[in-house]
């Protein structure tokens, strides 16, 4: 395939989280670290498992994205990645997942 392509973007939402209706500090707390140079799929293969998993009925999991200062990233394969959060401002973390580059 010849020809320029183009970037797309994944955006995780602000505040948004699977496995609903649990009051703060019941859930299990999954934070998934981005960089630049990230591989997309080290990042968007944890986040769809365990997006999938809190989907459960009494799923305790809160997933959520973060890179340094909440910045957007740009995947190795040219994908932006906006985080939801700022890795300084993630709090307490059950799960961490540092994808890989």
């Amino acid at each position: 395939m010849a020809g320029w392509l183009g970037h797309a973007t994944l955006w995780s939402f602000p505040g948004r989280w699977w496995g609903g209706g649990m009051e703060h500090g019941t859930h299990h707390e999954v934070v998934i670290v981005v960089f630049e140079g990230v591989q997309s799929l080290d990042a968007t293969g944890p986040l769809e498992v365990f997006a999938g998993a809190a989907r459960v009925p009494g799923s305790r999991y809160r997933v959520r994205t973060a890179s340094l200062g909440g910045a957007v990233v740009t995947s190795s394969s040219g994908v932006g990645l906006v985080p939801s959060v700022a890795l300084e401002r993630v709090g307490r973390v059950d799960t961490l997942v540092v994808a890989g580059g």
